[in-house]
Formats: C-alpha cells, structure tokens, sequence
C-alpha cells in the first residue's frame, strides 16, 4: 500500500457513515428524537445523503491531496534536475575536453614517432659504419686502429657531431 492509499483509507475510516452503520443511525435518532417521529423512509434518506456526502468529501480531499502530492512531486523533480545538472558536464564541455586530450596525444604521439625515426636513422648510420669498419678491417693492416676509428665515429655520432 502506498502513502496515498493509506491516506483515503485513513480518511475513509474517519467518514461518519464507515463509523456509523445505518442501524446504529437509526437507533441514534430514535433515542433523540425529543417528540419527533421520524419515517423509515425519511431515516434512509438521510443515511443516503450522509453517504453522498461521505462520498463527495473524500472525492474532494483525494483530489487536495493528488494535487498535493503531484506538486511536491514536480517540485522534487526539478530540485533533482537541477543537482544533477550542476554536477554533470555539459555535452559542449566534454567534446572540447575529447578534443584537447586528442590533440595532447597526438602531440606525443608526433613527438614519439620522431625519436623512432631519429633512433632508427642513428642506427643505419652506425650500421653503415660497422660495414665499412669491417670491410676495412679485412683489408687493412691495423685492423685495430680501424676499430679504435669506428668507436671514435659512435661517440661523435652520440654526442650529435660527425
């Protein structure tokens, strides 16, 4: 049972006609009469009436009350709505953020790829270096020297001089 019913329920156990059933009515009236007489028909139809009336309230108080509930309800949503929203990005804010991390990793990416090429064309060049110290080697006779040259030519090609 939800809050709503159980507030018609408790409104309904309130009515005057749940609380007096129509014999208990007519015993009432009877007993205060106070010299009126009063028709079965006439009893019945107040017991109807009151019964109408029961009716109507409720129907009014169950629309008070559905009102109500469906106000603070809009009202509750709103204020979630707009918690939510001061706590959340902005679609605009995340796609330019998408974007300067894209252009931050294409950036090191660029500068990755340029240490490679760089790496790899100091690696071809000392490649070149070891065949031609190798084809000199054989045909030298200070095989030695030859190497010693080799080397001096790595560290020149480290430290960025040739």
């Amino acid at each position: 049972m939800n809050s709503a019913e159980v507030f018609e329920q408790t409104l309904n156990d309130a009515l005057i006609t749940t609380n007096i059933p129509y014999d208990q009515f007519l015993h009432l009236l009877h007993g205060a009469q106070g010299g009126y007489s009063f028709t079965e028909e006439q009893t019945k139809t107040w017991y109807t009436q009151l019964e109408k009336m029961d009716k109507e309230t409720l129907k009014k108080i169950r629309r008070r009350f559905e009102h109500f509930i469906n106000k603070v309800r809009r009202s509750q949503l709103r204020e979630l709505e707009t918690s939510q929203l001061s706590e959340s990005f902005k679609l605009e804010e995340l796609i330019n953020n998408l974007y300067t991390i894209d252009d931050l990793l294409s950036t090191k990416l660029q500068l990755l790829d340029n240490k490679v090429t760089e790496s790899n064309n100091q690696l071809r060049t000392f490649d070149e270096q070891l065949e031609q110290t190798i084809g000199n080697s054989t045909s030298s006779s200070e095989p030695l020297s030859s190497i010693l040259q080799t080397i001096d030519k790595y560290r020149r090609a480290i430290d960025g001089t040739k």
